[in-house]
Protein backbone atom coordinates (compact mmCIF):
# COMPACT_ATOMS: atom_id res chain seq x y z
CA UNK A 1 0.00 0.00 0.00
CA UNK A 2 3.07 2.24 -0.07
CA UNK A 3 2.37 3.35 -3.65
CA UNK A 4 -1.27 4.13 -2.86
CA UNK A 5 -0.33 6.23 0.16
CA UNK A 6 2.61 7.99 -1.45
CA UNK A 7 0.37 8.87 -4.37
CA UNK A 8 -1.85 10.66 -1.85
CA UNK A 9 1.02 12.62 -0.35
CA UNK A 10 2.05 10.43 2.61
CA UNK A 11 5.74 10.23 3.54
CA UNK A 12 5.59 6.49 4.24
CA UNK A 13 9.29 6.23 5.09
CA UNK A 14 8.61 8.25 8.25
CA UNK A 15 5.44 6.44 9.42
CA UNK A 16 6.24 3.82 12.07
CA UNK A 17 4.20 1.02 13.61
CA UNK A 18 4.10 3.09 16.81
CA UNK A 19 2.58 5.95 14.82
CA UNK A 20 -0.14 3.65 13.51
CA UNK A 21 -0.83 2.17 16.95
CA UNK A 22 -1.18 5.64 18.50
CA UNK A 23 -3.08 7.24 15.57
CA UNK A 24 -0.28 9.76 15.11
CA UNK A 25 0.90 8.76 11.63
CA UNK A 26 -0.90 11.68 9.98
CA UNK A 27 -3.45 9.37 8.37
CA UNK A 28 -6.98 10.52 7.72
CA UNK A 29 -9.88 8.13 8.42
CA UNK A 30 -11.78 6.93 5.37
CA UNK A 31 -14.37 5.27 7.65
CA UNK A 32 -15.56 8.69 8.86
CA UNK A 33 -16.00 10.24 5.44
CA UNK A 34 -19.40 11.07 3.96
CA UNK A 35 -18.56 8.85 0.99
CA UNK A 36 -18.00 5.81 3.19
CA UNK A 37 -21.07 6.39 5.34
CA UNK A 38 -23.21 6.97 2.23
CA UNK A 39 -21.89 3.76 0.64
CA UNK A 40 -22.55 1.49 3.60
CA UNK A 41 -25.99 3.03 4.09
CA UNK A 42 -27.21 2.95 0.48
CA UNK A 43 -25.26 -0.13 -0.67
CA UNK A 44 -24.94 -2.24 2.49
CA UNK A 45 -24.19 -5.41 0.49
CA UNK A 46 -20.94 -3.91 -0.87
CA UNK A 47 -18.03 -6.32 -0.52
CA UNK A 48 -14.93 -4.55 0.75
CA UNK A 49 -11.32 -5.73 0.71
CA UNK A 50 -8.25 -4.35 2.45
CA UNK A 51 -7.28 -2.94 -0.97
CA UNK A 52 -10.58 -1.14 -1.48
CA UNK A 53 -10.46 0.35 2.01
CA UNK A 54 -6.99 1.76 1.34
CA UNK A 55 -8.04 3.00 -2.10
CA UNK A 56 -10.91 4.81 -0.39
CA UNK A 57 -8.42 6.48 1.96
CA UNK A 58 -6.45 7.81 -1.01
CA UNK A 59 -9.46 8.84 -3.09
CA UNK A 60 -11.61 10.42 -0.39
CA UNK A 61 -9.08 11.99 2.00
CA UNK A 62 -5.70 13.66 2.29
CA UNK A 63 -3.00 13.44 4.99
CA UNK A 64 -3.89 15.40 8.11
CA UNK A 65 -0.35 16.04 9.40
CA UNK A 66 3.26 14.93 9.27
CA UNK A 67 3.97 11.68 11.17
CA UNK A 68 4.25 12.11 14.94
CA UNK A 69 2.78 15.62 15.05
CA UNK A 70 -0.95 15.15 15.61
CA UNK A 71 -3.41 12.61 17.01
CA UNK A 72 -6.14 11.71 14.53
CA UNK A 73 -8.15 8.52 15.00
CA UNK A 74 -7.86 6.39 11.87
CA UNK A 75 -9.41 3.01 11.11
CA UNK A 76 -7.32 3.18 7.95
CA UNK A 77 -4.15 2.95 10.03
CA UNK A 78 -5.43 -0.10 11.87
CA UNK A 79 -6.27 -1.77 8.57
CA UNK A 80 -2.57 -1.39 7.74
CA UNK A 81 -1.71 -2.89 11.14
CA UNK A 82 -3.97 -5.86 10.39
CA UNK A 83 -1.95 -6.50 7.26
CA UNK A 84 1.30 -6.25 9.23
CA UNK A 85 0.03 -8.82 11.75
CA UNK A 86 -0.83 -11.22 8.93
CA UNK A 87 2.59 -10.81 7.34
CA UNK A 88 4.49 -11.30 10.60
CA UNK A 89 2.49 -14.33 11.76
CA UNK A 90 1.79 -15.92 8.38
CA UNK A 91 -1.83 -16.35 9.51
CA UNK A 92 -5.16 -14.79 8.57
CA UNK A 93 -5.90 -11.94 10.96
CA UNK A 94 -8.74 -13.72 12.78
CA UNK A 95 -6.60 -16.76 13.55
CA UNK A 96 -3.58 -14.66 14.45
CA UNK A 97 -5.53 -12.59 16.97
CA UNK A 98 -7.23 -15.63 18.50
CA UNK A 99 -4.03 -17.63 18.90
CA UNK A 100 -1.68 -14.78 19.87
CA UNK A 101 -4.04 -13.55 22.59
CA UNK A 102 -5.26 -17.08 23.41
CA UNK A 103 -8.99 -16.45 23.59
CA UNK A 104 -9.58 -19.87 25.12
CA UNK A 105 -7.20 -19.23 28.02
CA UNK A 106 -8.85 -15.86 28.63
CA UNK A 107 -12.29 -17.47 28.65
CA UNK A 108 -13.68 -15.40 25.76
CA UNK A 109 -16.31 -17.95 24.74
CA UNK A 110 -18.69 -15.29 23.39
CA UNK A 111 -16.16 -13.66 21.07
CA UNK A 112 -15.51 -14.49 17.41
CA UNK A 113 -14.39 -12.83 14.19
CA UNK A 114 -17.33 -12.13 11.89
CA UNK A 115 -17.32 -14.07 8.58
CA UNK A 116 -13.94 -15.64 9.35
CA UNK A 117 -15.19 -17.73 12.31
CA UNK A 118 -18.38 -19.38 13.43
CA UNK A 119 -19.90 -18.47 16.80
CA UNK A 120 -18.94 -20.89 19.57
CA UNK A 121 -21.55 -23.09 21.19
CA UNK A 122 -21.83 -20.66 24.11
CA UNK A 123 -22.09 -17.48 22.04
CA UNK A 124 -25.34 -15.56 22.27
CA UNK A 125 -27.32 -14.30 19.30
CA UNK A 126 -25.91 -11.25 17.56
CA UNK A 127 -27.88 -8.09 18.29
CA UNK A 128 -29.64 -5.93 15.72
CA UNK A 129 -27.64 -2.68 15.87
CA UNK A 130 -29.01 0.48 14.31
CA UNK A 131 -27.33 3.38 12.52
CA UNK A 132 -29.40 6.46 11.68
CA UNK A 133 -32.56 4.37 11.71
CA UNK A 134 -31.09 1.53 9.61
CA UNK A 135 -30.94 -2.01 10.98
CA UNK A 136 -27.36 -3.04 10.18
CA UNK A 137 -27.79 -6.73 11.03
CA UNK A 138 -27.55 -7.96 7.44
CA UNK A 139 -24.95 -5.46 6.20
CA UNK A 140 -21.87 -7.03 4.64
CA UNK A 141 -19.34 -7.35 7.46
CA UNK A 142 -16.37 -6.59 5.19
CA UNK A 143 -17.08 -2.91 5.81
CA UNK A 144 -15.27 -3.36 9.12
CA UNK A 145 -13.20 -6.53 9.11
CA UNK A 146 -9.51 -6.01 8.41
CA UNK A 147 -8.05 -4.47 11.54
CA UNK A 148 -10.35 -1.58 12.36
CA UNK A 149 -13.01 -3.94 13.70
CA UNK A 150 -14.63 -7.27 12.93
CA UNK A 151 -15.01 -8.91 16.32
CA UNK A 152 -18.43 -9.89 17.64
CA UNK A 153 -18.52 -10.10 21.43
CA UNK A 154 -20.68 -9.74 24.53
CA UNK A 155 -20.37 -7.04 27.20
CA UNK A 156 -19.28 -9.77 29.62
CA UNK A 157 -16.43 -10.85 27.35
CA UNK A 158 -15.41 -7.24 26.69
CA UNK A 159 -15.26 -6.53 30.42
CA UNK A 160 -13.34 -9.75 31.03
CA UNK A 161 -10.79 -8.93 28.34
CA UNK A 162 -10.13 -5.34 29.38
CA UNK A 163 -9.84 -6.49 33.02
CA UNK A 164 -7.36 -9.24 32.14
CA UNK A 165 -5.40 -6.89 29.87
CA UNK A 166 -4.98 -4.12 32.42
CA UNK A 167 -4.36 -6.59 35.26
CA UNK A 168 -1.32 -7.82 33.31
CA UNK A 169 -2.72 -11.25 32.42
CA UNK A 170 -2.62 -10.99 28.61
CA UNK A 171 0.90 -9.96 27.64
CA UNK A 172 3.75 -12.27 28.60
CA UNK A 173 6.08 -9.39 29.54
CA UNK A 174 5.06 -6.54 31.89
CA UNK A 175 7.00 -4.04 29.80
CA UNK A 176 4.62 -4.63 26.88
CA UNK A 177 1.67 -3.33 28.88
CA UNK A 178 3.82 -0.48 30.19
CA UNK A 179 4.64 0.51 26.60
CA UNK A 180 0.97 0.28 25.65
CA UNK A 181 0.00 2.79 28.33
CA UNK A 182 3.00 5.09 27.96
CA UNK A 183 2.65 8.73 26.85
CA UNK A 184 6.29 8.86 25.73
CA UNK A 185 6.72 10.52 22.37
CA UNK A 186 3.02 11.22 21.89
CA UNK A 187 1.46 14.66 21.34
CA UNK A 188 0.75 16.24 24.73
CA UNK A 189 -2.98 16.54 24.07
CA UNK A 190 -3.49 13.01 22.75
CA UNK A 191 -6.10 10.95 24.64
CA UNK A 192 -4.75 7.79 23.00
CA UNK A 193 -1.84 5.55 23.94
CA UNK A 194 -1.10 2.38 21.90
CA UNK A 195 -4.40 0.74 21.01
CA UNK A 196 -6.20 2.15 24.01
CA UNK A 197 -7.67 5.42 25.30
CA UNK A 198 -6.87 7.04 28.62
CA UNK A 199 -10.13 8.45 29.98
CA UNK A 200 -10.90 11.05 32.58
CA UNK A 201 -14.04 9.62 34.21
CA UNK A 202 -15.04 12.79 36.04
CA UNK A 203 -11.68 13.03 37.76
CA UNK A 204 -10.88 9.31 37.88
CA UNK A 205 -8.30 7.79 35.50
CA UNK A 206 -9.53 4.89 33.38
CA UNK A 207 -8.40 3.00 30.30
CA UNK A 208 -10.47 1.41 27.58
CA UNK A 209 -11.98 1.72 24.16
CA UNK A 210 -15.23 2.61 22.47
CA UNK A 211 -16.61 1.18 19.24
CA UNK A 212 -18.40 2.71 16.26
CA UNK A 213 -21.49 0.58 16.78
CA UNK A 214 -22.12 1.81 20.33
CA UNK A 215 -19.87 -0.34 22.50
CA UNK A 216 -17.46 0.45 25.32
CA UNK A 217 -15.08 -1.42 27.60
CA UNK A 218 -13.35 0.41 30.45
CA UNK A 219 -11.01 -0.51 33.29
CA UNK A 220 -10.53 1.70 36.36
CA UNK A 221 -7.11 0.97 37.96
CA UNK A 222 -7.88 2.63 41.30
CA UNK A 223 -10.99 0.46 41.69
CA UNK A 224 -9.77 -2.65 39.84
CA UNK A 225 -13.17 -2.50 38.16
CA UNK A 226 -14.07 -3.30 34.55
CA UNK A 227 -17.25 -2.01 32.92
CA UNK A 228 -18.61 -2.72 29.45
CA UNK A 229 -21.79 -2.12 27.50
CA UNK A 230 -23.22 -2.59 24.02
CA UNK A 231 -26.11 -0.57 22.60
CA UNK A 232 -28.55 -1.38 19.82
CA UNK A 233 -28.83 2.28 18.79
CA UNK A 234 -25.52 4.16 18.60
CA UNK A 235 -27.35 7.49 18.89
CA UNK A 236 -27.75 6.73 22.60
CA UNK A 237 -24.01 6.22 23.11
CA UNK A 238 -22.98 9.63 24.43
CA UNK A 239 -25.46 9.84 27.34
CA UNK A 240 -24.73 6.22 28.26
CA UNK A 241 -20.98 6.83 28.30
CA UNK A 242 -21.44 9.97 30.42
CA UNK A 243 -23.58 7.97 32.87
CA UNK A 244 -20.83 5.34 33.17
CA UNK A 245 -18.21 8.01 33.91
CA UNK A 246 -20.48 9.51 36.56
CA UNK A 247 -20.95 6.05 38.10
CA UNK A 248 -17.19 5.52 38.22
CA UNK A 249 -16.61 8.87 39.92
CA UNK A 250 -19.40 8.26 42.43
CA UNK A 251 -17.83 4.96 43.48
CA UNK A 252 -14.25 6.15 43.82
Amino acid sequence: YIAIMEGDGYDTAKITVRHLLSHTGGLADHAQTKQFLDTITTKPDTVWTRDSHMQALAEWTDPVAAPGVKYNYSDSGYILLGGIVEKLTGLPLAKAVRTQLDFDKLGLSNTYWELAEQPGSYAGKRAHQHLNGHDTYSWNATLDLFGGGGLVSSPEDMARFVYMLLEGKVFKRPETLQAMLSKDGLPADSPYRLGIFEYDANGVKAYGHTGFWGTMAMYVPSQRRAIAFALTDRDTFKPTFEAVKAYVAAHQ
